[in-house]
């Protein structure tokens, strides 16, 4: 019995263990679209749905970032910021921003943070460990191959104008955290919207090569950034700072073969929603949501969302070492 207390014990201590002799308070702050978005968008401009979706969220239940911050704080102390839109993109898109001037990209995103993060709204100091995570790009990728949904064709030229700019544009910010004292700043790799089934058959293997070479440019200019950043020492701000890029986007697609029970349905929608950002009258729920793999054309379930948050990101953070292990 005193053993298993024992245990108890060390399990309730691991934020404190090798950290500080403080308990530590953990901030996630998350940046990125409709995958990451707990509410943004809806308090915005009342999309999408409040009958189809659960609360903000792109889909039926809680998303990864609400699973992720239940599960860690059940043992440690924990602060979400969210600053992530669905409908967001990466780099500034004037065109789309008119259509949804209530959607901020990431770098208005970025700008808000940064504004609270200034005025203390965000806490720090002593006992505190900030973790931004980000996770967007895909709409600037959907953007460019609207075409595609039709006849699998693109504009080659821009798609590679698309992929240099997403890509900029998120090393981009986690540069600007770096230069502002952020010093563990996380970056999810693309998410496999190839297999989203608004996608015809014919487009994916031209969106695969897409997310191949988004994950491949992101992978050398985070390489190059991190570099850079070594060389920046003494009291300046970024010093020490360091980039954390989880991998590329093919863990994440055999997430959906890894979930208990497995899906019965891996490629078609519980909602036929072409169009999260519009409200649809009379769109049905099916019967049984958690036997798909994505609730609708475009959006995973809150099941792979759950595994997601628990069984894919959670245990990346604790191998850097950002998080503790007892979790």
């Amino acid at each position: 019995m005193a053993l298993t207390r024992g245990f108890m014990l060390l399990a309730l201590l691991g934020c404190t263990l090798g950290l500080s002799a403080a308990r530590t308070t953990y901030v996630f702050v998350i940046f990125g679209d409709s995958l990451s978005d707990t509410g943004n968008t809806l308090r915005a401009a009342g999309v999408p749905d409040p009958a189809i979706y659960y609360k903000g969220r792109f889909t039926n239940g809680p998303n990864w970032v609400d699973r992720l911050n239940a599960t860690f704080a059940k043992k440690c102390t924990a602060k979400v910021f969210n600053y992530a839109y669905g409908g967001a993109t990466a780099c500034p898109n004037p065109g789309y921003s008119q259509i949804y001037p209530y959607i901020k990209d990431l770098t208005n995103q970025t700008a808000s943070f940064l504004s609270d993060y200034k005025t203390g709204k965000i806490p720090r100091g002593p006992g505190v460990k900030i973790i931004p995570i980000q996770w967007i790009g895909s709409n600037d990728l959907m953007l460019t191959l609207m075409g595609a949904l039709n006849d699998a064709h693109t504009d080659p030229l821009q798609l590679a104008a698309t992929i240099n700019a997403t890509v900029a544009c998120r090393v981009q910010w986690a540069k600007t955290l770096a230069l502002a004292g952020l010093k563990d700043i996380v970056m999810l790799p693309m998410s496999p919207v190839h297999l989203a089934p608004l996608l015809p058959a014919a487009a994916k293997p031209m969106v695969i090569q897409a997310l191949n070479a988004l994950d491949t440019a992101t992978t050398a200019a985070v390489g190059a950034l991190q570099a850079h950043l070594k060389t920046i020492h003494g009291s300046r701000p970024a010093a020490g700072a360091r980039i954390h890029l989880l991998g590329n986007y093919t863990w994440i697609e055999a997430g959906g073969q890894e979930v208990k029970p497995p899906f019965t349905d891996m490629t078609g929608p519980c909602v036929a929603n072409y169009l999260p950002l519009v409200i649809h009258p009379g769109l049905e729920i099916c019967a049984n949501p958690n036997d798909h793999l994505f609730y609708d054309t475009l959006h995973i379930g809150s099941r792979f969302h759950q595994w997601l948050g628990v069984k894919g990101i959670l245990p990346r953070l604790q191998q850097l070492r950002l998080l503790p292990k007892t979790i």
